[in-house]
C-alpha cells in the first residue's frame, strides 16, 4: 500500500508506475477471497491500479515519442495525455488507495481460543458470540 501510494506522488513532470507484484500475487493465489465482504473493493482497487499504470504507459510512450521525433511529432497529444492523468488518473487512484487503506485499518481480528489435545492439534476458533468460526 505505502509503495502504491509513494509512486503516485511524483516528481512534477515524471510518471511512475505502481508495483504490482504483491497485488498479482493476491489475486493470483485466490487469497483476495479471505476478505470477506472486501473481495470486490479490492478488486475494484486492483482494477484501478491496472488503468492507472496503463494510462502511465501511454503518457510515458507520447512524451518518449515526441522526445525521439521532434520534428514530426505533435507533442500537443503528450500533453493532453499528461494534463487528463495528472488532473484525473492520478486523483482517483489515490483516492481509491486512500479508501482502502481507511477500510483495512478499520478491521478487526477476534479474539479466539484454541485447543491442543494429545498428539494431535486440533485448533477451534471461538469468536466473541462463543460460535465456532473456522473449524
Amino acid at each position: 500500500m505505502h509503495a502504491a501510494k509513494e509512486s503516485i506522488k511524483l516528481i512534477p513532470g515524471t510518471v511512475q508506475l505502481i508495483p504490482v507484484d504483491a497485488w498479482n500475487s493476491v489475486v493470483n493465489s485466490g487469497d483476495i477471497a479471505l476478505f470477506e465482504g472486501k473481495a470486490i473493493d479490492l478488486s475494484d482497487t486492483y482494477f484501478q491500479i491496472q488503468n492507472y499504470n496503463y494510462e502511465a504507459k501511454r503518457v510515458r510512450d507520447a512524451i518518449e515519442e515526441v522526445h525521439l521525433h521532434p520534428e514530426i511529432t505533435d507533442d500537443s497529444h503528450a500533453s493532453k495525455l499528461k494534463a487528463n492523468f495528472d488532473n484525473n488518473i492520478k486523483p482517483a487512484t489515490l483516492k481509491r488507495l486512500q479508501d482502502l487503506e481507511n477500510c483495512l485499518t478499520r478491521l478487526r481480528v477476534e479474539s479466539g481460543s484454541f485447543t491442543v489435545a494429545g498428539s494431535d492439534v486440533t485448533m477451534h476458533h471461538t469468536g466473541t458470540d462463543g460460535k465456532e468460526k473456522y473449524p
